[in-house]
Parts: structure tokens; C-alpha cells; sequence
């Protein structure tokens, strides 16, 4: 699947896959629009701890559509920190969905920003069935270490 294909269908700025660990995430595939920066040097010292208000969320819903992340973390007192992160980097929007393993837990989160749905493509539905292409290359990724 050629790097741009999701964020040239949902038009967003950056696609990541974060993928999960027992105590912090990794950004194991990123694609950024050329008008923005990559965000993993930003997310390389940040704990597990920063996606609990979204783990909290997820619990009640099967995704996460944030359009408008600075009034979300005004309304959200615990989405102060991710509200900063945001709109340091410029991100105005963000559509996560979990990707799950064979047992259905979350192992990583598929990742869109900025994301402006103009009707073509319904955007949550296309990560929703990318999510068990990315739990497979995860997979397959676990059992090459082995």
C-alpha cells in the first residue's frame, strides 16, 4: 500500500500506526502530508500515560472522532495535555481507531489528523477495516523477533 493512500482518501495531514507496549507506545509507521512536520520526534518521550484520557474514552465508544480538539480539551480536564500537544503541532482534528489482535485486544491505534471528511469516503469505515491489515502486519512483525 503506497505511504499516502489513507491520508490522500480521508485527507488528513499525518497517518500513524501507534503501536502499544506494557508502558509506552511506539509510532510504528507514520506518513505526513508534505506541508507538515512528522510527528514521532515529538512522541518519542511521552509515556503510555498520555493516551489514557483516549483508553477512557475508547472504553465507551468503538473510535474516536475529535473535531475540534481545542474546545474538546477545554470541555475535558483531562484531555488538557493532549489539547497542548495538538495545537502545538497544528492539529485541529483527530479520528483514531483501535486495532485489535486475534484475541480482541487493542494492540496499536490507527491514527488520522486533521482529518475533513468531504463526503467521497466515510473515513471512520476506511480505518475500521484497515485496522485488521495493520494487526496482521503486527503479527507478522511479533513473530519475525521470535
Amino acid at each position: 500500500m503506497p505511504n499516502c493512500v489513507v491520508t490522500v482518501f480521508a485527507l488528513a495531514s499525518h497517518a500513524l500506526l501507534l503501536e502499544l507496549g506494557a508502558d509506552s507506545f511506539t509510532i510504528n509507521y507514520e506518513w505526513a502530508a508534505p506541508y507538515v512536520a512528522p510527528l514521532n520526534t515529538q512522541l518519542e518521550n511521552i509515556s503510555k500515560r498520555f493516551l489514557e484520557p483516549i483508553e477512557r474514552l475508547l472504553a465507551r465508544q468503538n473510535y474516536l472522532d475529535i473535531a475540534d480538539v481545542a474546545k474538546f480539551a477545554e470541555e475535558e480536564a483531562d484531555f488538557a495535555e493532549q489539547g497542548d500537544f495538538c495545537a502545538k503541532n497544528d492539529i485541529d482534528r483527530i479520528l483514531l481507531v483501535p486495532v485489535k489482535n486475534d484475541f480482541g485486544e487493542i494492540q496499536a491505534y490507527l491514527l488520522l489528523t486533521n482529518v475533513y471528511d468531504k463526503g467521497e469516503i466515510n473515513p471512520v469505515s476506511l480505518l475500521q477495516h484497515l485496522a485488521p491489515v495493520f494487526s496482521k502486519k503486527l503479527r507478522d512483525a511479533a513473530l519475525r523477533i521470535k
